[in-house]
């Protein structure tokens, strides 16, 4: 013997290489897919549950102040048009009783041409609740970003909305922009303002 021993590895395999080191990351790979499916189903069922659970008018106020708003922010002055009724004001407001600028008719196009000239964007920030059955009314969280006279503005506010049937489809009949008492910034009072001759 000259002091060296023989080490019995036994049969089992070690597997070294491309296809060792792939092994956890196929796993890992698989859950994580999985679970983005299963997010995705969560998301869509969610979708649906809302959906199924409003009523009729509940749902078609939903998706018309969807509509009106993506017209906003697409600053689509025929969009915003074809989700009023005819008649439809606009008025923004910090005092509910005394509101700072109404528009009806051609005013509210001219109040759109100075928004979508600032660069207005419309983001609704929490739900819309509707109550109602005509005229119905909803209030959405909001918020407002434009530019001014070199000052970038976001306000935070509630829009007011009451909506009717005209020629047998849901539209907006007042659209209020209500803002809470003492804001951040000045009112957008100021593009109209500042683009008025």
């Amino acid at each position: 013997m000259d002091g060296t021993r023989d080490i019995d590895l036994g049969t089992s395999e070690v597997e070294f290489g491309p296809s060792a080191r792939n092994l956890v990351p196929a796993a890992l790979r698989g859950k994580v897919w999985l679970a983005l499916a299963g997010l995705v189903i969560a998301l869509l069922a969610g979708q649906l549950w809302r959906e199924h659970r409003q009523s009729g008018p509940e749902r078609d106020a939903a998706l018309v102040i969807e509509a009106y708003t993506a017209a906003w922010n697409a600053h689509d002055l025929d969009g915003v048009r074809a989700a009023l009724a005819p008649g439809a004001t606009f008025a923004e407001a910090e005092s509910l009783e005394h509101p700072l600028l109404t528009a009806t008719g051609d005013q509210i196009d001219t109040v759109l041409d100075a928004m979508f000239d600032a660069g207005v964007a419309l983001e609704t920030t929490g739900r819309i609740t509707v109550v109602g059955v005509g005229p119905v009314r909803a209030t959405v969280p909001q918020r407002l970003r434009y530019r001014v006279n070199g000052l970038d503005v976001v306000e935070d506010g509630v829009s007011l909305v009451s909506l009717v049937v005209a020629g047998g489809h849901m539209k907006i009949a007042q659209h209020t922009w209500w803002r809470p008492q003492n804001p951040r910034y000045p009112s957008m009072r100021w593009v109209v303002d500042s683009s008025t001759p």
